[in-house]
């Protein structure tokens, strides 16, 4: 994995995740304890986790690993017995998007731990075990949580069907990684729809006045067009992989998404 890569990963890891960890209302009864200390706990695993990431592979940067995940297991515990205890629980909402963030921020933190340990769970090679992390922190516990968020600023019927796709399309994606392609077709063809979905949502707001101040609505706008600007890759890569012809290769989709990330910021 590239180094701008790991910078990019721990940048997630201080800035936004944090963030998205403490988006999520509502958290009373049984798993606002939990919740609490999973969020005090993230305080000192996020940076510890960013030392990690940029420390070589071992006993120590694996230490350096479990706050994190520890982190994330007492907020998925909290999140499952929010879900258990709430009445409505079968009733589609941003809150099971939420949810599902957090247990999917489990699963990458699991697999951060892995990665700073050496190990390389079900054979898979070092670079994919990289980047289940990435895809666990970025496209399952930020942007859910970002979707649940613009929800719950401006409801609307198609975000929340591009909610039910990520929450569904993430663990699909994984799955089909074990050799299964029609699999992670399919469920990379839902995080695109669902993504595509949240950047609309983003893009929406952005163009509202009265929703936010003027900064936080170029934010969302920046938001929203690197998610359209990124959607693109995943869905070419992935249909590539499906028919079996040369695609573009994750080394060359990396490079080329920060040059463009870079022009647009000169």
């Amino acid at each position: 994995m590239s180094p701008a890569a790991t910078i990019l990963l721990a940048i997630v890891v201080l800035v936004a995740c944090p963030l998205a960890i403490r988006t999520s209302p509502g958290w009373t009864g049984a798993g606002r304890r939990p919740m609490r200390l999973a969020r005090q706990l993230s305080l000192v695993g996020a940076p510890s986790l960013a030392v990690a990431l940029l420390a070589p592979a071992g006993p120590f940067a694996t230490i350096l690993a479990l706050p994190w995940a520890s982190a994330a297991l007492l907020a998925t515990l909290s999140a499952t017995r929010r879900l258990i205890a709430d009445p409505e629980r079968l009733r589609p909402g941003p809150r099971h998007a939420e949810d599902a963030a957090l247990a999917f921020w489990l699963v990458g933190a699991c697999f951060a731990v892995a990665d700073r340990a050496g190990v390389t769970p079900f054979g898979f090679d070092p670079t994919l075990i990289r980047l289940t992390v990435i895809h666990f922190h970025v496209a399952g516990l930020v942007l859910p949580t970002a979707g649940a968020a613009a929800w719950r600023a401006r409801p609307a019927r198609w975000l929340e069907a591009g909610l039910a796709a990520l929450i569904v399309g993430i663990p699909t994606t994984a799955v089909g990684f074990f050799g299964l392609t029609v699999v992670n077709w399919i469920g990379a063809s839902l995080v695109v729809g669902g993504a595509v979905a949240v950047a609309a949502g983003h893009l929406r707001l952005a163009l509202m006045p009265g929703v936010a101040g003027r900064g936080a609505r170029i934010l969302l706008g920046v938001a929203g067009g690197s998610l359209l600007l990124a959607m693109p890759f995943a869905a070419v890569y992935a249909t590539a992989s499906l028919v079996g012809v040369a695609g573009p290769s994750i080394a060359w989709m990396m490079i080329r998404t920060l040059c463009r990330i870079s022009s647009r910021r000169t």
